[in-house]
């Protein structure tokens, strides 16, 4: 299973500007509705934020993976976004973070939803990846980074 399956360029936005969490869960789950990949924009940012509720999903590294399932949604589906400036995420390690990978998926789709968690905390973790993706000021730049690292990825 490749990342590759479930995201598109459509879904990255390389300059998000938050004025906090729930605001950047927002915009988010706005691109999910503009891109057609998502019927409930308001639910969907209903069980981001209830699952930024349990534990911050800022897994540090400047890094969040916010994820929930909903029952409007179809498919998995992940989303990209780039916060040059950081944003206060509640992260673990207490840092700003500035690369987040959304995932949303169907409520019968826990298995997959934990492997596309894991494929993406591993191609968080390859050397100089995530500088790269901070430094991509476009979204196609994104995407091309991404796509080259899953493909490098076991």
């Amino acid at each position: 299973m490749k990342l590759a399956e479930f995201l598109r360029q459509d879904l990255i936005d390389p300059n998000l500007r938050a004025a906090d969490k729930t605001d950047c869960l927002r915009q988010m789950a706005a691109l999910l509705a503009r891109a057609g990949v998502v019927r409930g924009e308001e639910d969907s940012l209903a069980r981001l934020l209830e699952r930024e509720k349990v534990v911050s999903t800022g897994i540090g590294n400047g890094v969040a993976i916010p994820h929930a399932k909903a029952a409007h949604v179809q498919q998995m589906v992940v989303a990209v976004a780039r916060v040059a400036g950081g944003i206060d995420f509640e992260a673990l390690d207490g840092r700003p973070v500035y690369i987040l990978f959304l995932l949303l998926g169907p409520q019968e789709a826990a298995s997959l939803h934990v492997k596309l968690l894991a494929r993406i905390a591993r191609l968080v973790k390859a050397e100089g990846f995530l500088d790269k993706l901070r430094e991509a000021e476009t979204a196609d730049v994104l995407y091309r980074l991404i796509l080259d690292e899953d493909g490098r990825q076991p």
